[in-house]
């Protein structure tokens, strides 16, 4: 049996691959002659940017799935970035973990670790990442320094969310992470100044790639008189972020009386729902911007 090939419009090609990232054999299949193929920039094997131009870490994050798939997943510093995590330690390596029964072969700058039962995961800027503790031990196995391993746990606390509890348990489930470096960092791990749901909070901003607002501040109208506190607040706009243990509904908002745009959070989307709370954010953030501001102060 002969493959069959069928003509396609080369303004087609962004349509069928909105990422521009495919494989050659997907190309020659669609009947573009190997020429053109060819004169793509190629990546990795067999991965070609229908760009034609040097690919950005993203672009190349892209190939690198498209390369290693079925099921991949991102780990290491490249998903600790994607979770939001302003942490360095990139070095050109592409962490991935594959299902053990993925043959793909191994091919740098790739670093694929297959596994009989793939971890948790989670989308994040439309990559597919493990969980922030799972990509802090991962990159943690790879970071012979001792003060770049202390930076990078201490990073994944207070802007990811993750708790040093978090890290053992991960670290119990995956002992193969456990090396004597990593063990004795975490154990070195000072979580008592963290704000668990600050930092959980700064993950959200930094998805939503919205500015730095100021922590826990009282609103009032004149110095005085209290509207009510903003866990996160930005001034310029008078936005208020608030973090809600109880999201049953409350009474009339001072705050929203006096023209100040809230925004009301329960405490667990933080970690459930991080790429939709950044939405509501940079949507209520727009909305502001729109809207002159109250005469409010914040203290």
């Amino acid at each position: 049996m002969t493959a069959t090939h069928v003509p396609v419009r080369l303004d087609g090609l962004a349509a069928m691959f909105p990422h521009q990232v495919a494989k050659t054999t997907e190309l020659f299949r669609l009947g573009l002659p190997g020429r053109l193929v060819h004169s793509w920039r190629e990546p990795l094997p067999g991965v070609v940017l229908l760009t034609g131009t040097r690919p950005t870490r993203a672009g190349f994050l892209r190939a690198a799935l498209r390369y290693a798939e079925p099921d991949a997943l991102l780990t290491g510093y490249d998903a600790l970035q994607l979770h939001g995590i302003p942490i360095p330690g990139l070095d050109g390596t592409v962490h991935l973990v594959v299902p053990y029964a993925n043959r793909t072969r191994p091919a740098k700058p790739l670093r694929m670790e297959r596994l009989r039962q793939l971890p948790k995961w989670t989308m994040s800027r439309g990559f597919p990442v493990t969980s922030v503790a799972r990509a802090t031990l991962d990159a943690a196995r790879w970071t012979r320094c001792p003060t770049e391993l202390g930076t990078l746990l201490n990073l994944a606390c207070a802007h990811g969310g993750v708790t040093a509890a978090e890290l053992w348990a991960e670290l119990d489930d995956s002992p193969q992470r456990g090396r004597p470096a990593v063990r004795a960092a975490l154990e070195k791990l000072d979580v008592k100044v963290v704000d668990i749901r600050q930092a959980r909070a700064r993950r959200v901003i930094a998805l939503g790639a919205l500015p730095p607002p100021t922590w826990h501040r009282r609103i009032t109208l004149d110095g005085r008189q209290l509207l009510g506190m903003a866990d996160a607040w930005w001034d310029d706009l008078a936005l208020a972020w608030r973090w809600l243990d109880n999201p049953r509904p409350e009474g009339p908002d001072p705050l929203t009386a006096a023209g100040v745009h809230v925004v009301r959070t329960p405490v667990e989307r933080l970690v459930a729902e991080p790429e939709l709370v950044a939405e509501e954010l940079c949507a209520a953030h727009a909305l502001a911007r729109l809207t002159s501001r109250p005469d409010v102060i914040a203290s």
